[in-house]
């Protein structure tokens, strides 16, 4: 299929990456699941503006133990999302450092030209809760991200989440395709 797209979910173990690929990919939760230490793909098809896109979200672990294969995959990628748990202030400040990663991979402000999400997953944790939401939200807005607060155990914000990511790529392709079809006009 030739409209593929490759989404990279960056996040340290235990914030819920396979949780929510699995979620929105195949509707089911998984309890116990032993982190991965290789790549691991999930595939769902989705339709945005009349048309088909295939969507492959790369859920390979991010550890910085990991730090080549991560920065691979980030080089790689069409959307970023960076996941963290509202119920862990590690995981978002680990987030953090991941996120500097991704600038240092990719530029200062390539996250103004892909699109990328900052997400709070566990957000049905709320007694639970250790990163507010409007910390996670300001985050987004320096960074010029997306922001969502996502529970993969209810199913809560996962298809707004990707389907507002993918619309803003294949919105950021077009407009891409815009201005390269006007540059062509002038000469």
């Amino acid at each position: 299929m030739e409209n593929k797209i490759l989404i990279k979910l960056l996040g340290v173990p235990c914030v819920g990456c396979t949780s929510i690929c699995t979620r929105y990919t195949m509707n089911i939760f998984v309890e116990n699941y032993h982190q991965c230490v290789i790549v691991d793909y999930y595939h769902k098809t989705v339709t945005i503006k009349d048309k088909k896109y295939e969507l492959d979200i790369d859920d390979s672990t991010s550890t910085l133990n990991f730090y080549a294969l991560t920065e691979l995959m980030i080089k790689h990628s069409n959307i970023i999302v960076l996941v963290y748990s509202i119920d862990s202030k590690s995981s978002f400040n680990e987030m953090c450092t991941i996120l500097n990663l991704v600038h240092k991979t990719l530029g200062v402000d390539t996250l103004r030209t892909i699109p990328a999400v900052i997400c709070g997953n566990k957000n049905d944790l709320e007694n639970k809760r250790e990163v507010s939401y409007i910390e996670g939200q300001k985050l987004a807005e320096k960074e010029g991200c997306l922001f969502y607060e996502i529970s993969a155990l209810k199913n809560i914000n996962l298809t707004e989440m990707f389907e507002k990511a993918v619309s803003c790529y294949v919105n950021t392709k077009s407009n891409e395709a815009d201005q390269q079809y006007e540059i062509c006009k002038l000469w």
